[in-house]
């Protein structure tokens, strides 16, 4: 699969489930950027952090704390829905520049 660049975000990528997403994952030969939530339960980061290590330099990830699947995090942490999406937007703003300089 030929691409610039992929991005990832809040997608079901690592879950027991998921093999099929993980073989297609291995055929990108672009760079991959990929944004996860530490409170996401259709994604088990630690098994994310397996997946992406098997993609290599390919592969880049950026972790929201406290986010779920839409990246929505407690009240508790004190952060608006605008910060958090600020921060993803960054990520991918500071990716893009560090891949294409």
């Amino acid at each position: 699969m030929d691409a610039i660049a992929a991005s990832r975000v809040g997608k079901r990528v690592a879950s027991t489930s998921s093999a099929l997403r993980v073989a297609n994952l291995v055929a990108v030969r672009a760079p991959m950027l990929f944004l996860q939530g530490t409170r996401d339960p259709l994604c088990d980061l630690a098994l994310l952090r397996l997946v992406l290590a098997r993609l290599g330099d390919r592969a880049s990830l950026h972790v929201v704390e406290g986010g779920d699947h839409s990246f929505e995090v407690p009240k508790a942490l004190q952060r608006t829905p605008e910060s958090v999406h600020a921060e993803f937007v960054n990520a991918i703003d500071g990716w893009l520049r560090a891949k294409w300089r």
